[in-house]
């Protein structure tokens, strides 16, 4: 940096300024283009995501609804029942908002801008992602790291194995768009308290040694402006106190720290106020606690120990962010082993650091940076937007730890840091994808359907996977539905969920027992016998259990429970108030063989196709007619089970169909029109092949998972789904 420029009396960003029409500015320029190339080399796929979960939702409010507050809040809204489904076992409504305000309004603004395109939302999520890796470049340049190592610093930020999700997800910007803004605060904060000064400035400001440090009131202003804009973006920034602190302990100790009380004061007092207002006073939230097992006594101590020590090991190791605690008198051998496992990398990686940093300023920011971030999700079910914020310290430690290595080291392990990176970033984004594909092949074949419900009309989903959750919302957009009216044009009511979160992996039964009247039966473990259900049962149903016999009287429909045992529900009864065939019902049932079919109930009676009846001919003749009954077998089989129908029982791959059987098989046939649907299987298949391979690819990397590693210990706190 020039002499003339380098002037000690001058703060970070002033300097910066100075240096706006010298080679310092192209050069910074260049370093900003080199990250922006990593995200696109990293994220660049992630234009071509579409939509997923909360997307759909947003896109409604946003279409429909004004600029005002309470627009941005409905934007943010979970809300069962309500426009999202109607789920026949909830007794306690499950209504949750969030206050982002600020990042719903720029999402908002985001969505005009493009004209809804979701490649384009897409584009500005890794707009978002690039702003904050140029950010944590600059606050490691603020540190006194070369441009070197603070273009490293900002790589892996940029590599972040845990921003596959959030640079990924269009819902997930207000986690970008946050912590943009609160490094920008950071910065300005660092502006402010004219921390750049050193010791050999003492001259011109002789109290330094006792903690007077003077304060610029615009960077200051600047600084609270954008901290408010990033803790009404996301409540994660409600940390900058805590950063604030660690910055000017880093720099004076306890006299600058006693000099800025009046300042910290401040902060914390909005931080409280903040926290007040969104627990006590933010409208609209009477949310159930989600079954983290949280403690309520003396035992919440080791408990949130374990689950700091567990997030920690999550930021270091790359892993999933998916955990959701476990219950303290539940403690095992299993989980001290894990326990173990997981601290020796953590202390490990802090004792580096505390080697490394021992000459470097603000050394605490960093480690309280990554651990507060962290610390502020415990109460909450934790997702991979949780260590998004926290990885902009660590990144800014990781940089640190390598320039003190010895010269000849750097390079390998500069190398070995960026190869640790891709290859967990790689498997998330593999896995994310494969999430995101499961959701999306629900609805792509609905657009295919020539007829929509009529307003008013209801969709009834039967073996629904919990990525298919705003599937109402989705069909509203599909079919160009009026979002938010009431009541609803299309009302959406579960029947039942998947035992499986992406996809529906058995075969179900689902028999017509009467014009208004279906009987839904699952073998054993059954229904809510599963992680995902069972959670999804005790959050809106916790005080009563359900038993055979059980009857859940609704406007639309009842429900009674038919069989069911410790483990789960194995057979369902569902009577309507209309007849099944009512044009106002559309029934969709996902299974291992399409994710989401259309049952119908009046379905005429279809002719066989030539091909088809000469393979029943065959079957018929003494000429191969084991090898043309199992071809029929092979066929029918899959679109058994895509309609739940009873049939499938006697489709045995293993033993050839009777003469009986065959009869049978034929008049059911016809009367599904099943001809017609094999050729519509396959051109659906056909269509959406890369899609399917991309779920089969997620869902191979799971099971990998949980055969090499202790997946559910880690993630559900139990050894496996069934305890």
């Amino acid at each position: 940096m020039p002499a003339e420029v380098a002037n000690p009396s001058l703060s970070y960003l002033e300097q910066r300024m100075l240096l706006r029409s010298r080679p310092e500015r192209r050069r910074d320029l260049l370093v900003s283009c080199g990250l922006l190339l990593v995200v696109l080399a990293a994220h660049g796929t992630s234009l071509w995501d579409g939509l997923f979960l909360e997307d759909h939702w947003h896109r409604a409010v946003i279409r429909t609804s004004g600029w005002g507050m309470d627009a941005q809040r409905q934007s943010a809204t979970f809300d069962l029942p309500g426009q999202l489904a109607q789920l026949w076992w909830q007794e306690q409504p499950l209504h949750q908002s969030w206050a982002r305000p600020v990042a719903m309004l720029i999402l908002k603004t985001e969505y005009h801008l493009v004209g809804g395109s979701p490649v384009g939302l897409h584009a500005f999520g890794l707009l978002w992602h690039t702003v904050a890796a140029i950010l944590v470049f600059h606050l490691a340049r603020w540190m006194m790291l070369s441009r070197g190592w603070s273009f490293l610093a900002g790589t892996c930020f940029a590599l972040n194995p845990h921003s596959a999700v959030t640079a990924s997800w269009i819902s997930a910007q207000a986690a970008t768009i946050s912590t943009c803004f609160l490094m920008g605060a950071v910065l300005a904060y660092a502006a402010a308290s004219a921390v750049e000064r050193t010791r050999r400035s003492r001259r011109s400001h002789r109290l330094y040694q006792i903690g007077w440090v003077p304060i610029r009131l615009a960077w200051l202003a600047t600084a609270l402006a954008l901290w408010l804009l990033a803790v009404l973006s996301f409540e994660a920034a409600i940390i900058f106190p805590i950063l604030v602190i660690a910055l000017d302990a880093g720099y004076g100790r306890w006299p600058l720290l006693l000099y800025r009380l009046p300042i910290h004061a401040a902060f914390w007092s909005l931080s409280l106020a903040y926290a007040y207002w969104r627990l006590r006073i933010f409208p609209g939230t009477t949310a159930p606690q989600m079954p983290l097992h949280m403690p309520a006594d003396w035992s919440l101590v080791p408990w949130a120990a374990y689950r700091l020590v567990q997030l920690g090991f999550s930021l270091i190791s790359g892993l999933p962010m998916f955990a959701s605690g476990f219950h303290m008198s539940a403690l095992t051998q299993d989980h001290v082993a894990l326990l173990m496992a997981m601290v020796l990398p953590v202390v490990l990686v802090l004792a580096w650091y505390e080697w490394s940093s021992r000459t470097s300023r603000c050394r605490l920011l960093w480690p309280m940076w990554a651990l507060a971030g962290l610390a502020v999700t415990l109460p909450l079910f934790t997702t991979p937007m949780c260590g998004y914020l926290p990885f902009a310290g660590f990144a800014i430690m990781l940089a640190l730890m390598l320039s003190r290595l010895p010269l000849h080291a750097r390079a390998v392990a500069t190398g070995a840091l960026i190869l640790a990176m891709l290859v967990p970033l790689t498997v998330q984004r593999r896995l994310w994808r494969g999430v995101l594909r499961s959701e999306q092949l629900l609805y792509a074949d609905v657009p295919t359907n020539k007829s929509a419900p009529q307003p008013g009309g209801k969709a009834f989903f039967i073996n629904l996977p919990l990525v298919g959750l705003y599937a109402p919302a989705a069909l509203r957009e599909i079919w160009n539905m009026h979002d938010l009216a009431n009541p609803p044009d299309l009302e959406g009511h579960i029947l039942t969920l998947s035992p499986h979160p992406l996809m529906m992996d058995r075969p179900c039964v689902v028999e017509q027992t009467s014009d208004d009247t279906l009987i839904v039966s699952l073998p054993a473990p059954g229904y809510f016998a599963e992680p995902v259900g069972r959670m999804l049962l005790e959050c809106v149903r916790p005080h009563s259990p359900l038993t055979v016999g059980t009857v859940i009287h609704g406007e639309v429909y009842d429900t009674t429970i038919l069989e069911a045992d410790e483990s789960g529900i194995q057979r369902l009864k569902f009577t309507f108030v209309q007849p099944l065939d009512s044009r106002h019902y559309h029934f969709y049932l996902s299974s291992s063989a399409h994710p989401l079919h259309r049952l119908r109930f009046d379905r005429a009676t279809a002719p066989i196709a030539d091909a088809h009846r000469e393979l029943f001919g065959k079957a018929r003749s003494g000429d191969a007619t084991n090898q043309a009954r199992q071809e029929l077998v092979n066929l029918a089989r899959p679109m058994a089970i895509q309609q739940g129908n009873p049939i499938q029982e006697m489709l045995s791959e293993d033993s050839p169909i009777s003469d009986e059987n065959l009869d049978r098989l034929e008049l059911w046939w016809a009367s599904t029109g099943t001809s017609e649907l094999l050729a519509e299987r396959e051109q659906s298949r056909g269509r959406l092949r890369s899609f399917l391979a991309e779920q089969q690819r997620a869902l191979n990397l799971i099971r990998l998972a949980r055969t090499v590693a202790p997946v559910d210990l880690f993630v559900q706190g139990r050894s496996s789904p069934e305890e």
